[in-house]
């Protein structure tokens, strides 16, 4: 995946997305996929906004039956099935628990029907999945069951037991995005990051493409499209009004979604607990809780949330203050108080904005349920352009398919009707994981650690060995920082790798748990300066900008 702007600029495309989040990533790949030439491009890095913040889980959608939409429920349950076929190496099964108590709707007898309801729209759950991803049958534990598997919690509810099922939970949700976009790249998609969208092109009332800025060169380029899909998350206004191609009503009304990373709570299992509405003995500052909290076993942390809060600043003025972070953490101990978990526990904090709706209410934020599209020929009279906002990370793909095919309606193309949901991206070209694990920890045995082995294919899958040949296995092998070397040159030389933040939080994954020690970045940003060309002045700045990202999100010493 190379950063090529002469083509980008010099090429007249079917299709131009604008955004690398997650739901432009899911575009371009299921564009390029069915035969459209696509360009994308991201004012900054890769997934840098809202996609990076989630409880890095794929559900079924066993919340829709609160609502009574079992359609909703059942596209959801077909996506999550998509997604684990999609990347098999990054999705893994994971089990929820949640207890139960009394005669009501959180009784065993409520939750029962509702597992049994689940389980039969789900009876092709695991259809075209691997063994070791395949997803267990839900059941309701008895009280000693439910506390047997989170021994971390003596909850003081009166539990009569708990309910449990299966959803699945991405690895590394950074890594699913750079595979899709490294999937469409592969089929022919022009991709580049820190490329920003300064304002559309048109013709008439025809947008015709986009005229971006290239802040590694400070230069304009225009980009020229049949076809332009605004994908910006909250920048979607933005994009829209730069020239006047929305109306005057905002369609993005932010919401700050906020998830906690702190030690280890739970280990095996996520734990869904119901919560009350916050009281003014909670403080001003105490965020609305969530319907249900969750606490989510990610690799050596818990994920915890997930809170949304009132947002009214522009979209680039993203912060979470210690006094919200500490007002989080109380509301979490008074839900749970054997959490016991204080402000120092608090690795790292993310934060996203994701779409509300209004309400009555000044007190809480309702976040939108389901993401939307826009068709701008129908709301401003302006063809060629179409709006797309997300909610859901599970949903990303089917959303893509349904634009995909306006795209190519209105493009009067007759290309093959999507495969997206059936074909792995190319990093996840593996029969069975598992086997292909065992088989390169065999092959590499004697020269490279098989648990290196093992994390290398869990987050690059079947590019595992493309990142081992960054490094000369006679003589880097047997040095300190080797593997960090070797991750760094492959994030710059295929992964357009631009900063010290690209890698650490987008391509590595080792700054997004909190942290990292400073011998660490140190290595990491040496290995990334040589590669680069950097100065020592510049090193230290990278250094430094990473060090205020830590300052404003995260609060453990």
């Amino acid at each position: 995946m190379q950063r090529d702007l002469g083509r980008l600029a010099n090429q007249s495309h079917d299709l131009l997305v604008i955004g690398g989040g997650i739901y432009g990533a899911a575009l371009a790949w299921e564009a390029a996929l069915r035969g459209l030439s696509v360009a994308l491009v991201e004012k900054g890095d890769f997934g840098q906004g809202t996609s990076s913040n989630s409880l890095k889980v794929v559900h079924g959608g066993l919340r829709y039956l609160q609502d009574l939409n079992p359609v909703r429920m059942r596209t959801m349950i077909r996506e999550r099935n998509a997604i684990m076929r999609m990347a098999p190496h990054l999705v893994r099964p994971l089990p929820f628990v949640m207890p139960t108590w009394g005669y009501g709707i959180h009784s065993r007898a409520a939750l029962r029907s509702a597992l049994l309801v689940s389980d039969l729209a789900a009876y092709d759950r695991n259809a075209g999945l691997e063994p070791a991803n395949q997803l267990g049958r839900s059941r309701v534990l008895t009280k000693d069951e439910f506390m047997g598997m989170v021994p971390e919690l003596d909850l003081r509810h009166p539990v009569t037991g708990a309910a449990m099922w299966f959803d699945a939970q991405v690895h590394d949700t950074e890594r699913f995005l750079l595979a899709l976009l490294q999937s469409a790249s592969n089929r022919g998609a022009t991709i580049a990051n820190y490329a920003e969208a300064r304002y559309l092109t048109m013709a008439g009332s025809r947008v015709t493409g986009a005229v971006v800025r290239d802040h590694l060169s400070d230069s304009d380029l225009k980009v020229r499209a049949e076809f332009t899909i605004n994908a910006t998350g909250p920048w979607v206004d933005c994009i829209l009004h730069s020239k006047g191609a929305g109306g005057s009503d905002l369609i993005f009304r932010p919401s700050l979604a906020v998830n906690l990373v702190t030690r280890k709570i739970v280990t095996n299992v996520a734990v869904g607990l119901p919560t009350a509405p916050a009281t003014a003995a909670d403080g001003p500052e105490a965020p609305a809780p969530p319907p249900t909290l969750f606490m989510v076993p990610w690799r050596d942390r818990s994920l915890i949330g997930t809170f949304h809060l009132h947002h009214s600043g522009g979209p680039d003025e993203l912060a979470v203050s210690q006094s919200t972070a500490e007002a989080i953490i109380a509301s979490v101990n008074r839900l749970c108080p054997e959490a016991s978990l204080s402000i120092a526990d608090v690795t790292f904090v993310h934060a996203g904005l994701l779409p509300a709706i209004r309400t009555a209410s000044n007190s809480s934020v309702t976040l939108a349920r389901e993401g939307w599209v826009v068709d701008h020929r129908s709301r401003d009279g302006v063809t060629g352009l179409i709006t797309v906002v997300g909610v859901k990370y599970t949903a990303c793909r089917s959303l893509a398919e349904r634009i995909v095919d306006c795209v190519m309606a209105e493009l009067g193309k007759s290309g093959p009707s999507s495969t997206s949901d059936r074909v792995p991206l190319d990093p996840g070209r593996m029969s069975d994981s598992v086997e292909f694990t065992k088989a390169a920890r065999q092959q590499w045995d004697g020269r490279v650690d098989g648990v290196e082995i093992a994390g290398l294919i869990s987050s690059y899958g079947t590019e595992y060995e493309s990142v081992l040949a960054q490094s000369d296995q006679q003589t880097e092998m047997a040095t300190p920082g080797w593997l960090w070397q070797a991750q760094t040159k492959y994030a710059v030389r295929e992964e357009m790798a631009q900063s010290l933040a690209d890698v650490v939080f987008r391509r590595m994954g080792i700054g997004t748990l909190g942290r990292p020690a400073p011998q660490r970045l140190e290595a990491v940003a040496g290995a990334l300066g040589e590669e680069l060309g950097w100065a020592k002045q510049r090193i230290q700045r990278e250094l430094e900008r990473v060090s205020e990202i830590y300052n404003r999100r995260a609060f453990a010493g």
